[in-house]
C-alpha cells in the first residue's frame, strides 16, 4: 500500500513536471541549449534524481507516466533538448508498457 501511494505522489510530480517543461519557452537562437533554462535544468535534475533514487524507470506505472511528461516536451521542441527523450527512452523496458513501436 505505501508503493502504490508513493507510485502515485511520483506520478502526479511528473504530470506536474511536464507542464512545467511544456510551458517553459527554449531558449533564443539556433543553438538551443537547455543551460539557460533554470527551471528546466531543475525538473530534469528532479527526474534524474528520480531515476537515480527510485529507479522510476523499472516501476510500469512511473516509467509509462515518465515517457508521457517527456514526450510532448520532444514533439514541441525536438531540437530545444537534444537527447533528453533518446536517453529516457533507453532505460525504460519498452516491451514490459507494450511500446514496442518505440
Amino acid at each position: 500500500a505505501a508503493n502504490a501511494e508513493v507510485d502515485k505522489s511520483v506520478c502526479r510530480l511528473l504530470d506536474l513536471m511536464g507542464t512545467v517543461a511544456v510551458q517553459t519557452p527554449p531558449p533564443p537562437g539556433d543553438e538551443a541549449d537547455i543551460s539557460d533554462n533554470p527551471t528546466l535544468i531543475a525538473a530534469l535534475s528532479v527526474i534524474e534524481y528520480l531515476i537515480r533514487q527510485y529507479q522510476i524507470h523499472a516501476n510500469h506505472l512511473t516509467a509509462g507516466r515518465l515517457l508521457y511528461t517527456l514526450l510532448p516536451l520532444q514533439v514541441i521542441r525536438p531540437t530545444a533538448y537534444p537527447g533528453v527523450f533518446g536517453r529516457v527512452l533507453s532505460l525504460v523496458d519498452l516491451q514490459e508498457l507494450g511500446l514496442t513501436f518505440l
